[in-house]
């Protein structure tokens, strides 16, 4: 078992660009990062999504940036997605997230079949409309 990271060739702070090298020199790991989403109102994107979905340590990050200095930046570890994005359902259990397009789902079947559709395009983001009386069936 590795006990360290290699984090040799990584420039700190750490930017997105350089995570796949991150995961190139630790074969064990795996990371996402999301970022807040500026235009969107309680939004978050997708900006790494990792190709090695099956390695045994997998990480999902939060990139957060100041808006007046962008040049200061903070990671911080997404303990639970399902609370991160708590706000896109009404449902009150637990949810299962596609890490792909952050699509929260009641149940882990759902989710699973939902996967090899999503998997099968870049990372997206799904946007959610604003409440419209117009748009009330």
């Amino acid at each position: 078992m590795q006990t360290s990271l290699n984090v040799e060739g990584i420039d700190f702070p750490v930017e997105p660009e350089q995570i796949p090298l991150f995961e190139l020199f630790n074969p064990e790991i795996s990371v996402n990062v999301l970022r807040v989403d500026e235009e969107h109102e309680n939004g978050f994107c997708v900006e790494y999504l990792s190709p090695k979905r099956t390695r045994p340590h997998h990480i999902n990050l939060l990139l957060l940036e100041d808006q007046n200095d962008p040049t200061k930046k903070h990671y911080t570890w997404i303990k639970d997605m399902s609370r991160l994005v708590s706000h896109r359902t009404k449902h009150k259990g637990i949810t299962y997230i596609c890490n792909s397009c952050l699509h929260p789902f009641r149940n882990q079947q759902a989710h699973d079949n939902h996967l090899p559709y999503c998997l099968a395009h870049p990372a997206q983001q799904v946007v959610y409309p604003v409440d419209n009386p117009y748009l009330k069936f």
